[in-house]
């Protein structure tokens, strides 16, 4: 038998104390924290400047019958959407909440002002559409088990947290999807 996983993505709540964490196939960025994959509350395009979405906080977890599973892997192969990038960072052990008001300018990530540098726990933001594009060059997903390995059921990794930054030369509307992948290796 081998292993199963599955993508979560945590929402709300405060720092360290997520108020949902649900199974993703597919994920939504807007202007609002939650894992609802509808048109509500969509990332606008500013007048000038740059506007981001709320971050998205995503772990995977592990069940079925193994013995260990390391080398976690995160990229996306083509990101090209014109005007917006998105950004990868830091492997957080715990959830590091945004805070705010949907589709207004008064809350953490989405105002351009701020970003994924704004919180004390995120270290350096990437550009995930050209930096991790293929295996060759994923990103290292970490883990906080015991020796760095994951060796039961029911254990994950840490967060890996995306955002969008959308500019001024975005196109408007729903954009074509694109398809991160994970990676990992199982004994």
């Amino acid at each position: 038998m081998a292993a199963s996983a599955d993508i979560y993505s945590a929402t709300g709540g405060t720092d360290n104390n997520p108020g949902a964490n649900n199974i993703v196939t597919t994920v939504r960025y807007k202007e609002a924290d939650n894992n609802t994959v509808d048109l509500n509350n969509p990332v606008t395009i500013p007048p000038s400047g740059t506007k981001w979405s709320y971050w998205k906080h995503n772990y995977i977890q592990f069940g079925g019958t193994f013995t260990q599973i390391n080398n976690i892997k995160w990229w996306v192969a083509s990101f090209n959407w014109t005007g917006v990038t998105l950004w990868i960072d830091d492997n957080l052990a715990a959830l590091q909440h945004s805070t705010g008001t949907p589709n207004t300018t008064g809350y953490e990530v989405a105002d351009g002002l701020n970003n994924l540098n704004t919180h004390a726990h995120i270290t350096t933001p990437v550009n995930a559409g050209t930096t991790y594009t293929s295996s060759g060059s994923a990103k290292t997903i970490d883990i906080d088990e015991s020796l760095g390995v994951i060796d039961a059921a029911g254990e994950s990794s840490n967060y890996w947290v995306t955002a969008l930054e959308v500019g001024v030369t975005a196109v408007a509307g729903t954009q074509a999807a694109k398809t991160c992948n994970v990676e990992y290796d199982e004994i």
